[in-house]
Formats: C-alpha cells, sequence, structure tokens
C-alpha cells in the first residue's frame, strides 16, 4: 500500500506508478467512485469529442 497524505485544497499527488499503471498523464480526466466498503475505484475517462468516432486501435490495419 503507498500512502499519501491530503493536502490544503483537497489534493492528493498520486504516484507516478499507479499514473504509469492507468495510463494517466498530465490532462487527463479521471473518474471516482465509492464503494460501500470504503474503497476508493479510480478509472481513466476517455473523452471522445462530440462527432467524432471512437478508435479501435486493435481493429486497425497495419
Amino acid at each position: 500500500m503507498i500512502r499519501r497524505t491530503v493536502r490544503n485544497r483537497n489534493q492528493v499527488t498520486f504516484p507516478s506508478s499507479i499514473l504509469k499503471t492507468l495510463g494517466i498523464g498530465e490532462g487527463d480526466e479521471i473518474g471516482f467512485t465509492a464503494t460501500v466498503d470504503g474503497k476508493v475505484i479510480i478509472t481513466p475517462l476517455v473523452i471522445t469529442p462530440a462527432g467524432a468516432q471512437p478508435t479501435d486501435k486493435e481493429s486497425s490495419p497495419s
């Protein structure tokens, strides 16, 4: 378990290893879900601009 302290304005610095594992970088949006057993699930959010089609890298021809 990695520990962090909540700073003023409710800020927490995420460990770089966690950000790398989740593929999160500066400017990315993340979602938080609190579970009934007191845990928090952090989810990277993929925002698709209006009118754009999501891409599927796996189905693109090589």
